[in-house]
C-alpha cells in the first residue's frame, strides 16, 4: 500500500500541463550512482529495459559567488527514463500495489499483523515491511513494536524543492552545480531538461539546503520559489527571467546520513522488517540496498 497516487517517493516525476502540452521535472533524486555490484547489476538490467541511461550533464560546484568550477571524474551518474519515477514504475508493473491509500494504523492480532487503511478496510498479513521515513516509522508502530524507538532515533532533515521552466536556456554552462557558499540557502541545481529521454525545454531544479529548510519548514510556497530563484541570481552573478513556470515542493523527510547494521530493522519474533535509505547511509543505492536486506532477512526469517 502507498499513499501516493503512483510509484516513486522522492524518485517521483512531477507533470505540470503548460501550453500544448506537459513539462516534467524530477524534483525529488537528482540522479543515481552505483557502487555495490548487486546494485550495479540492477542498474543494468534497468538499462536494458530502457528505463534509465547515464546522465552525461557537466558538473560544477560554486564557493564564492560566480566563481563555478567544473567538477571532473567522479562516479557515473544515471537518471530514469523518461523520469526518475520510471524505474520504481518499472519494478512495481507486476506487483498488486495499491495506491492513494493511506495506512492509519497497524496492530498486532495473535501471530498476524493487521493494517488499518483509510480505505476503511483492515488487512491481515504474516509478515510485514514498512518502507517508509524514520518519523512515519516510529509513529505508526509505536506502542505497537520496540523498532518505532530505534526509528525515532533516526534524524532526517526537510528539503525544499523548486521546479522552474523558462523560454529561453539560462546562462549557465553547467548541468549540475553543487552550491557551497556559507549562509546561502541553494545547495543544488540541476538543468532537469539535460537529463537522457526529456523533451526540450529548459527547466530548472533548485534544492535548497537541510538547515535552510528546516529554519522555512513552514514558509509558503510562493515565497520559497521567489527567494530561491534570487539565491540562483546571487550564487552565479547572472540574470533570471522570469519563468514561465514555476513551483515548489517540501520535502519534509529528505535527507539522512544514518546507517542499521544489517542495512535494515528486523523482529524475527514477529516477523517485521524495516526498510529505507535511512537504513543505509541515504541515496537511491542505499534504498535498494536496504529494501534486498530486508526482503533476505525476512525470508530467512519465514523460512525457519
Amino acid at each position: 500500500m502507498d499513499k501516493g497516487r503512483g510509484a516513486g517517493g522522492r524518485l517521483s516525476t512531477r507533470r505540470v500541463g503548460h501550453g500544448g502540452g506537459d513539462i516534467t521535472f524530477d524534483h525529488g533524486a537528482q540522479y543515481f550512482t552505483a557502487r555495490d555490484e548487486r546494485f550495479r547489476e540492477r542498474v543494468r538490467q534497468w538499462m536494458a529495459a530502457g528505463v534509465c541511461q547515464p546522465w552525461q550533464g557537466t558538473i560544477a560546484s560554486v564557493d564564492e559567488p560566480g566563481n563555478v568550477t567544473p567538477k571532473e571524474g567522479g562516479p557515473i551518474r544515471y537518471a530514469g527514463m523518461p523520469g526518475m519515477s520510471a524505474i520504481v514504475s518499472a519494478m512495481a508493473r507486476d506487483l498488486p500495489v495499491q495506491f492513494s491509500c493511506t495506512v492509519e494504523y497497524i496492530e498486532q492480532s495473535g501471530d498476524a499483523w493487521v493494517v488499518h487503511a483509510s480505505d476503511g478496510q483492515a488487512r491481515q498479513f504474516d509478515a510485514l515491511v514498512i518502507a517508509t521515513p524514520a518519523p512515519q516509522v516510529a509513529s505508526l508502530l509505536s506502542g505497537v513494536s520496540d523498532v518505532a524507538e530505534r526509528a525515532r532515533a533516526c534524524e532526517m532533515r526537510p528539503c525544499w524543492a523548486v521546479m522552474a521552466a523558462f523560454e529561453h536556456r539560462l546562462p549557465i554552462e553547467a548541468d549540475g552545480v553543487f552550491v557551497n557558499i556559507e549562509n546561502q540557502p541553494l545547495a543544488w541545481i540541476a538543468r532537469d531538461s539535460s537529463k537522457p529521454g526529456r523533451p526540450r525545454g529548459e527547466r530548472w531544479v533548485l534544492h535548497a539546503g537541510p538547515q535552510w529548510s528546516q529554519a522555512n519548514i513552514e514558509r509558503e510556497r510562493a515565497d520559497v520559489v521567489t527567494t530561491l530563484l534570487r539565491a540562483l541570481e546571487q550564487a552565479l552573478r547572472i540574470q533570471v527571467p522570469s519563468p514561465v513556470h514555476a513551483a515548489a515542493h517540501r520535502w519534509r523527510y529528505a535527507l539522512t546520513h544514518s546507517q542499521v547494521e544489517g542495512g535494515c530493522i528486523l523482529d524475527p519474533t514477529t516477523r517485521l522488517a524495516v526498510a529505507g535509505d535511512w537504513c543505509h547511509g541515504g541515496r537511491v543505492e542505499g534504498a535498494y540496498l536496504s529494501g534486498l536486506a530486508a526482503g533476505e532477512q525476512l525470508l530467512e526469517c519465514l523460512r525457519r
